[in-house]
């Protein structure tokens, strides 16, 4: 995985499941024990492997997520803001016309457009064609029907804008796919996995000896299960060092809610 911000991905992809079986043979844990200096019961165990295999999952869904603009990043992002912008202000507009004439007066001349409109629109059932086209009943049904289907249209739009990122509200963005996420959540879950058990490696930030020390031990131990990954799924770092503040990051990065 590289360094530096990852590019941005859809929060849609691809899982094929082929990690639901992922195993760690008996000599590989006698080994991640030996490495770490971690004693782990059968329990721990099936916990640390449960946790990888959600993680070798998750893993390759982040793979597989289609970069959101592979190419020309900005300038494709800026042209698919401004054209949602601009579709959207005119169904607004349109909206906006179809509802100026709320009441069936038939006196009104806005209301004659209306009807005159709706008595030709029996090839239109979405509108509701020939069963009211023409008729008294109908009138007003195509501009009615046409505004309730832009004010979905509508909905859709805000849903698309908040993907975009460039709603402003306070509802909860579109979760999309970051290299590394998965990794940073699996390492995450582990040291949670050892806290509970009474090794404090999320208070690790402390410059005590004994901070330091787990914290060292936690990092043999995520180096030790890496070993044991697929290669594609290894945090690549140029040295321990470099692997042991990748694991402070994840461990103290900010949670985000699911």
């Amino acid at each position: 995985m590289s360094m530096g911000r990852p590019p941005k991905k859809h929060h849609w992809t691809t899982i094929s499941r082929k990690y639901d079986s992922f195993e760690i043979a008996e000599s590989d844990w006698k080994a991640i024990q030996s490495e770490s200096n971690y004693t782990l019961d059968k329990s721990t165990r099936g916990q640390i492997l449960s946790a990888t295999r959600h993680f070798l999952m998750m893993g390759e869904g982040e793979r597989n997520a289609p970069l959101m603009y592979p190419d020309s990043q900005s300038k494709k992002k800026h042209a698919a803001e401004l054209r949602l912008k601009k579709i959207k202000a005119s169904a607004k507009n349109l909206s906006k016309v179809l509802l100026e004439n709320p009441t069936n007066d038939k006196n009104k001349p806005e209301f004659e457009a209306d009807h005159e409109i709706m008595m030709f629109c029996e090839e239109l059932p979405e509108l509701g064609g020939a069963r009211v086209a023409g008729s008294a009943t109908g009138r007003r049904q195509a501009t009615l029907l046409l505004a309730d289907l832009l004010s979905r249209f509508l909905f859709a739009c805000d849903r698309a804008e908040r993907e975009l990122g460039l709603f402003k509200g306070k509802e909860k963005k579109v979760e999309f796919f970051k290299d590394g996420d998965a990794w940073n959540e699996w390492v995450f879950s582990l040291g949670i996995l050892l806290a509970e058990q009474g090794h404090h490696i999320l208070t690790a930030r402390s410059h005590s000896k004994l901070s330091r020390s787990k914290h060292k031990q936690f990092v043999r131990l995520i180096k030790a299960l890496q070993k044991r990954l697929p290669q594609e799924f290894v945090q690549q770092r140029s040295s321990e060092e470099a692997l042991a503040k990748a694991v402070q990051r994840a461990l103290h990065s900010p949670r985000q809610d699911s």
